[in-house]
């Protein structure tokens, strides 16, 4: 092979390998970038609360509390809160008439801050959809940290207590984000877009 072709040869190899690389960067930096930017970060925490009645529901009779908590992770004074939107949503046996979610309620927490979520938010969430306490109710409470919020994760944990003179048993659940993108402006939706 002559000086020339082997010149030639390597300088193909080398525009390959550089125009591969950056092929491999974009694909690796464009879901992370458009994570940032245009996706929700949901966290759906399942709740139980008040004094469930022999025979009236699936869950043993006993009372029972639903602590959620929430937690700013991030450490760095200079970010800002973190915002996020709250609703309720009650579970209702199957074949029971169902109730509407709550509408979203705005909510911030400051960098390494918490709050806890207890079955009284949760009933003022659903205002008079609730029963009053201590009847009894179980759902999700929808946590959502729109895309605009940077950074956009939250420390969530369900804490779960319920007393049957005696013996009383908590559990602490962590729960995990799941990521939403919306659909596109205009797509199909379950309501027919309305």
């Amino acid at each position: 092979m002559s000086k020339t072709a082997r010149n030639l040869t390597s300088k193909s190899i080398t525009a390959f390998r550089i125009t591969f690389i950056a092929f491999v960067v974009m694909l690796v930096t464009t879901p992370l970038f458009a994570q940032s930017t245009s996706t929700y970060t949901e966290y759906a925490v399942k709740f139980i609360c008040g004094i469930a009645p022999t025979g009236a529901t699936a869950i043993a009779p006993g009372e029972y509390y639903t602590t959620i908590n929430v937690h700013n992770p991030n450490l760095f004074t200079d970010d800002k809160p973190i915002s996020f939107l709250k609703k309720a949503v009650l579970a209702h046996p199957e074949g029971a008439t169902l109730t509407p979610p709550s509408a979203f309620r705005q909510d911030s927490l400051p960098n390494d801050y918490a709050e806890q979520i207890a079955c009284s938010t949760i009933r003022s969430l659903l205002g008079s959809a609730a029963p009053k306490a201590p009847g009894f109710m179980e759902g999700f409470v929808v946590i959502v940290i729109p895309p605009a919020t940077s950074p956009n994760e939250l420390d969530v944990v369900g804490v779960y207590s319920s007393s049957n003179n005696p013996p009383t048993a908590i559990q602490i659940v962590p729960i995990a984000p799941r990521i939403i993108t919306p659909p596109p402006v205009g797509a199909a939706t379950l309501d027919g877009g309305k």
